[in-house]
């Protein structure tokens, strides 16, 4: 169910799983239509989420298909803020490493759709900072898999040209 000040503006759709951090909901704009995963997260009253969401306008422009990036932060109640992210249509890795085990072709074209998604982020100066599987989504659409990272927005700049160069090390 979605939080009171949030049923005005999108429709619950789905739970899609959970996480440490909190539980990962699919929610429709009941005005453009558009689905968003939504994480609600525990929060002090003390962040300030204008902040946050200036931060975002820095990457408002990125868009890959291996990447649902964080667009929106909103204050739900004094201890907890709603995470809106990019949907890309899928279910927690966890969930689904059954079916990826398939054979190796799928675990393969997996792999290589992750890579492509943490290369763009690298490319963009961003560090995702927290991947592990419950920060993957993966889908299955007409027989083939797609995998996309979560939680993408809030990560961790960096600036390439400050990095050591470990070609040497």
């Amino acid at each position: 169910m979605l939080p009171k000040n949030l049923n005005e503006r999108y429709k619950f759709e789905k739970e899609i799983g959970s996480d440490y951090r909190g539980n990962l909901i699919r929610v429709r704009d009941k005005k453009s239509k558009k689905t968003r995963l939504l994480k609600i997260v525990d929060c002090p009253p003390q962040l300030d989420i204008n902040s946050i969401n200036t931060e975002l306008k820095d990457i408002e422009n990125l868009r890959h298909p291996n990447l649902c990036f964080i667009r929106e932060v909103v204050r739900v109640d004094e201890n907890q803020v709603g995470v809106f992210m990019d949907d890309h249509q899928g279910s927690f890795l966890k969930f689904s490493m059954l079916q990826l085990r398939e054979n190796a072709d799928v675990f393969h074209h997996a792999v290589v759709q992750l890579c492509k998604g943490v290369d763009y982020l690298h490319q963009s100066g961003l560090c995702h900072w927290d991947i592990r599987p419950e920060t993957i989504l993966v889908s299955k659409d007409q027989g083939k898999f797609h995998v996309a990272f979560v939680d993408v927005g809030l990560s961790f700049y960096f600036d390439l040209k400050k990095l050591p160069d470990l070609r040497d090390s």
